[in-house]
């Protein structure tokens, strides 16, 4: 089934792959998220050629495009981008914080199956004898009963009632799989956490924004090529902090400061000063 389609999901898993295996992205998830998003869209681009070329007169490709391809790489687009949102989230909270929010995602992702028990319970037989159904092109009235995708592929012609519910469900059981991995072992803290994060800022939490804007407009890191989110994020791998960061607010109350806009930086200077003086007695 889907003799034409199949070297193509075979081509974009193994550049997948090839990102996800990259050692240059060891440390970097952000980064690697970033890259393969872009394959991804890459890819969503090509399906409605796919489909126009290889499905229109050809039942089992079509079918295995709305059963497989099409699934598979919308569910990977939406794995990654959930993965890179929820990274940049969790960096600003506590550990006991963040296995909360992780449960209640798995618990928030476990609906979806609940509401298509029917369609889950057929997924679990491996049998294709309903496939037929499920994956063919839907009329427009079936359209109102789809899960609404978040990308193109808006065309009738395109819409398949079951194909979007799959895309649900592989992006709902890679997500599930993904958390569950990260509350019951440290191999992914430490791909996200190349150290040991024991660290704990102590300072007020503007201070940590007056820092990274430091560090960003003197061009100390990256040249300045950076955000300040960016440059916080990373300080949080390797340092926690209690509760959130708001980067926005803190920017604006600096910046709203009468007096004083260096504040926290200037203590640091006042404290490397004290550090040499006290060297030579």
């Amino acid at each position: 089934m889907g003799d034409k389609l199949q070297p193509q999901l075979k081509i974009f898993e193994d550049e997948v792959r090839q990102i996800e295996l990259n050692k240059k992205y060891q440390y970097d998830q952000g980064l690697l998220c970033k890259e393969i998003l872009l394959l991804c869209k890459k890819y969503i681009n090509r399906l409605e050629s796919f489909f126009l070329d290889f499905c229109l007169k050809d039942v089992d490709n079509e079918i295995f495009f709305f059963k497989t391809l099409k699934p598979e790489i919308f569910s990977t687009f939406y794995f990654y981008q959930n993965k890179f949102n929820f990274e940049n989230k969790i960096a600003h909270y506590s550990e006991d914080e963040r296995k909360k929010m992780i449960n209640k995602e798995i618990k928030k992702l476990g609906k979806v199956f609940k509401f298509y028990q029917n369609y889950n319970n057929y997924r679990k037989t491996k049998t294709t004898f309903l496939d037929d159904f499920y994956y063919r092109r839907c009329s427009l009235e079936d359209v109102v009963y789809q899960i609404k995708p978040e990308e193109c592929m808006h065309k009738t012609d395109f819409h398949c009632v079951y194909g979007n519910v799959e895309v649900e469900f592989l992006k709902s059981e890679k997500l599930i799989s993904y958390y569950k991995d990260k509350l019951s072992s440290k191999t992914e803290n430490q791909m996200m956490m190349p150290f040991d994060n024991q660290l704990k800022w102590t300072a007020p939490k503007v201070g940590l924004t007056e820092l990274c804007i430091a560090l960003k407009e003197s061009g100390a890191i990256n040249n300045g090529d950076v955000s300040i989110a960016e440059i916080e994020r990373k300080l949080l791998l390797i340092c926690s902090t209690d509760g959130s960061i708001d980067t926005y607010g803190n920017s604006k109350d600096i910046k709203n400061r009468s007096k004083d806009y260096s504040r926290f930086t200037e203590k640091l200077k006042s404290s490397v000063v004290k550090f040499v003086e006290n060297s030579y007695e």
